[in-house]
């Protein structure tokens, strides 16, 4: 099971807006991005939530937790994400895996440092 979450952002200076299940980044730079998600697993098991960018995994910009089924689990996690001097613009957006899970809260923040 994998699934895109809707994520929400701050726009500022254009550098960073919501596109969808995406948030894009244009600037280049680095940019501090915090994660939290709150699931409740449909069947025990363990839950990952993970950032990707452009279709690929952020390196260590992850978290996973076991969980009774129906219990709530928080995700939590920060990334530092790089965007290229060059690069046109960056997709970010979570994927959940594991076992099926109900999100009830997923919360993004980034920020151009």
């Amino acid at each position: 099971f994998a699934s895109a979450f809707l994520l929400g952002c701050y726009e500022v200076n254009k550098k960073i807006s919501l596109n969808g299940n995406a948030v894009n980044i244009i600037g280049k730079g680095y940019y501090d991005v915090d994660v939290s998600v709150t699931v409740a697993p449909t069947a025990a098991g363990t839950v990952t939530a993970t950032l990707i960018k452009d279709g690929v995994v952020v390196p260590g910009a992850t978290a996973s937790a076991n969980a009774a089924a129906g219990a709530p689990v928080a995700l939590a996690f920060p990334a530092l994400v790089r965007q290229a001097c060059c690069a046109s613009g960056s997709a970010l957006s979570l994927v959940l895996t594991g076992a099926a899970s109900t999100v009830s809260n997923v919360a993004l923040r980034v920020q151009r440092i």
